[in-house]
């Protein structure tokens, strides 16, 4: 690898030159000096502009864009069109105001102390828009949909417009308005999405009575008889019903069990489904075999699904 002639090395990297020099180096530099020992090599320094081998990355047909942003205009008139418009609203405005003045803006004129100015009506500084649905639809339009407004929401718009125009219940056609445009709709985020059950359970074919169950406790009650809650049982699928049973909350899944055999098994068997709660009397170990000897399919709620149980609760 070592040869008696050095070997020449043109580049265009002007420090590439300095490497034979003191100074100092990192140790990812460092690791590499054992490899340059080993080559007769003399870096030459020669411009880009000069250096043949740096052909490639200067084609003679290369286009750098050095005139793509000559004569541009930063904001172009187009920008502007709809709001020079809005001048023009506030004539037909004012307009609307001598073609449709009746008994309306009279009305207004006694229920919200409008004044009368060079023959137009104004609510404070705010010109006063005529029962004109058209008109206050291209009004909210010129505040809302061109590329300067944005799209804003509600009180912002109802802040801008109401610098310059008015007109009774303009909030709600606002709202009405804002809630409407599909473009809102379709590209702003929804802070409050809707909430449909998880996975809802569903009612089984030809079922019979309180053989799907739902099973709930109301508890905290006034005493009475020895007893402080009241177990609900609720038809899941069939009829819908609920048997409403008097026990203790400190009740064991042993006296639940009990409780259940007499005012329920005794008259409609064994259910083939019991949904509930995470109760620590139907999640016991015991209750668990209890349901896997007879068949009892479970169905227990997770953490924060409470539609799970809906009915019984």
């Amino acid at each position: 690898m070592c040869t008696k002639e050095p070997v020449l090395a043109f580049v265009d990297h002007a420090n590439l030159a300095y490497y034979r020099h003191p100074q100092k180096i990192n140790r990812r530099v460092a690791r590499y000096i054992s490899t340059l020992a080993d080559y007769n090599l003399k870096i030459i320094h020669k411009p880009g502009t000069l250096n043949r081998a740096d052909a490639l990355s200067r084609q003679p047909d290369y286009n750098d864009r050095k005139d793509d942003n000559t004569n541009t205009t930063a904001l172009p008139d187009d920008l502007f069109i709809k709001h020079i418009d809005s001048l023009t609203l506030y004539e037909k405005v004012a307009t609307a105001q001598h073609q449709q003045l009746g008994e309306d803006i009279k009305n207004w004129a006694k229920q919200h102390t409008l004044n009368s100015t060079n023959h137009h009506w104004f609510k404070d500084q705010c010109l006063v828009v005529v029962e004109d649905n058209n008109l206050r639809r291209e009004l909210v339009y010129a505040y809302h949909d061109i590329p300067t407004a944005g799209h804003a929401g509600v009180s912002t718009m109802l802040f801008s417009i109401s610098h310059d125009y008015w007109w009774p219940n303009m909030k709600h056609f606002v709202m009405a308005y804002v809630r409407g445009c599909a473009t809102c709709q379709s590209n702003k985020v929804n802070t409050w999405p809707n909430k449909p059950p998880i996975f809802p359970i569903t009612s089984e074919c030809d079922a019979l009575p309180f053989q799907t169950i739902a099973v709930d406790w109301i508890t905290k009650l006034p005493q009475s008889n020895g007893y402080n809650s009241i177990m609900t049982v609720t038809d899941h699928d069939c009829t819908k019903a609920m048997i409403f049973i008097p026990c203790k909350e400190t009740m064991g899944m042993e006296e639940m069990v009990e409780l259940y055999t007499k005012n329920i098994v005794v008259h409609y068997g064994l259910p083939n489904k019991i949904i509930s709660d995470r109760d620590p009397c139907l999640t016991a170990d015991l209750f668990k075999e209890l349901c896997h000897t007879f068949r009892v399919k479970r169905n227990i709620s997770t953490a924060y699904h409470p539609q799970t149980d809906g009915q019984s609760e």
